[in-house]
């Protein structure tokens, strides 16, 4: 027997979403930046692969300005709400710098930019 082909109906592929935690609004996951916090702090996870606790931040400078201002507040704002943290110095400077190289007018999904890392930081990891 042979298999029929349906080339008329294809199957849309089934993407993630998820919520910036600054201006709330829901989109594809490939179009925010995922934040992780874990042993290191917080780390910038374009690829989504960081181990720890994530949060999710649209690519507009505004929403990054916004996380990190919050953050300065007690809990740490959304931010560290959604990552169940305390923001400190060090993780607002990890925001700073991203938001520095952020254009608005960036495709989404695509960044230049290297992935944020401990090691990136000046932490020493185990070797």
């Amino acid at each position: 027997m042979r298999r029929r082909h349906c080339e008329a109906i294809v199957k849309a592929r089934h993407q993630p979403q998820r919520t910036c935690v600054a201006c709330r609004e829901t989109r594809d996951q490939r179009e925010l930046v995922r934040l992780a916090y874990g042993d290191d702090g917080l780390v910038v996870d374009e690829r989504r692969r960081a181990p720890g606790r994530g949060a999710y931040l649209c690519r507009r400078a505004a929403c990054w300005e916004r996380a990190r201002a919050t953050s300065q507040a007690k809990g740490g704002g959304p931010l560290g709400n959604t990552l169940r943290a305390t923001i400190n110095t060090n993780d607002r400077a990890v925001l700073e710098a991203f938001e520095r190289g952020l254009n608005d007018d960036a495709e989404p999904g695509r960044s230049d930019r290297p992935l944020t890392t401990a090691a990136s930081r000046g932490k020493s990891g185990a070797a």
